[in-house]
């Protein structure tokens, strides 16, 4: 069994918030097709 870890951030105090639940989703979604 292979174990992943996601690290999303923000880079700035301007980004929107919902920038984090977007960047697990496409790490998420990478990880599925693979």
């Amino acid at each position: 069994m292979t174990l992943a870890a996601i690290y999303a951030r923000y880079s700035s105090d301007l980004q929107n918030p919902a920038s984090i639940e977007d960047q697990v989703r496409t790490c998420q979604a990478f990880l599925a097709s693979r």
